[in-house]
C-alpha cells in the first residue's frame, strides 16, 4: 500500500446552509493543501483557512501509522469476505426442510452485518489517507477530504517551493 511522505488535504468551509422540505443544500468553499507527514507518530497543529482565516486543528499520521490502518482495514475487508463466503456455504448446506425459522432468521441477521462491515471496511480502506480534524477544537464550519494521488501530483507541481502553511502546535 502506497503511502506517500506529503498528504494533499481538502479543507471545505461551510458558507451556507439552504433547507427546504424535501432536501437541503450545502454551500462551501474549498482550500487544497499539501502537508508533509511527520517521521513517526502524530503531527498536530493549525491550518489557516483561507475563507474564514480562522485556524483548523489538524492532526496527519506518519506514513508507517497510515500503512498500519490501511493494513488493519485491508484485514477486516478479508475476514469479512471469509466469513461471508463460510456462511453462504453453511446456508447452502442445510437441508430444505430440516431449518428452522429461528436459525435461518439468526444468519440472515449475521449476514446483513457482515456485509455492512465489509462495506464500511471498504470505504475506510479506500478513504483513509492519514490526515483529519482533531476533536475538541472547535473547528466550527470546517471538515477535510483527501486529495487523491493525482491532485498530489498537481499541487506538488505547483508548490515550487513554497513553505506548508501547517503550524505545529508548540507542546
Amino acid at each position: 500500500m502506497r503511502v506517500e511522505r506529503q498528504v494533499g488535504v481538502r479543507l471545505f468551509h461551510t458558507t451556507r446552509v439552504d433547507s427546504r422540505m424535501t432536501s437541503t443544500t450545502f454551500h462551501y468553499r474549498v482550500q487544497l493543501t499539501l502537508l508533509d507527514r511527520p517521521e513517526t507518530g502524530i503531527r498536530t497543529g493549525w491550518l489557516r483557512c483561507a475563507t474564514c482565516g480562522n485556524l483548523v486543528g489538524l492532526g496527519i499520521q506518519s506514513a508507517e501509522r497510515t500503512r498500519a490502518r490501511k493494513r488493519r482495514e485491508l484485514l477486516v475487508l478479508v475476514l469479512c469476505v471469509i466469513a461471508g463466503a463460510g456462511l453462504v456455504g453453511y446456508v447452502g448446506s442445510l437441508p430444505d426442510e430440516g431449518a428452522s425459522g429461528g436459525l435461518i432468521a439468526v444468519l440472515a441477521i449475521l449476514g446483513v452485518v457482515l456485509f455492512f462491515v465489509l462495506v464500511v471496511s471498504g470505504y475506510l480502506l479506500l478513504a483513509e489517507q492519514g490526515v483529519g480534524i482533531t476533536e475538541g477544537r472547535a473547528n466550527g464550519p470546517h471538515r477535510t477530504q483527501p486529495y487523491g494521488a493525482e491532485g498530489v501530483a498537481h499541487l506538488l507541481r505547483k508548490r515550487e517551493n513554497t513553505p506548508t502553511p501547517f503550524i505545529d502546535d508548540e507542546f
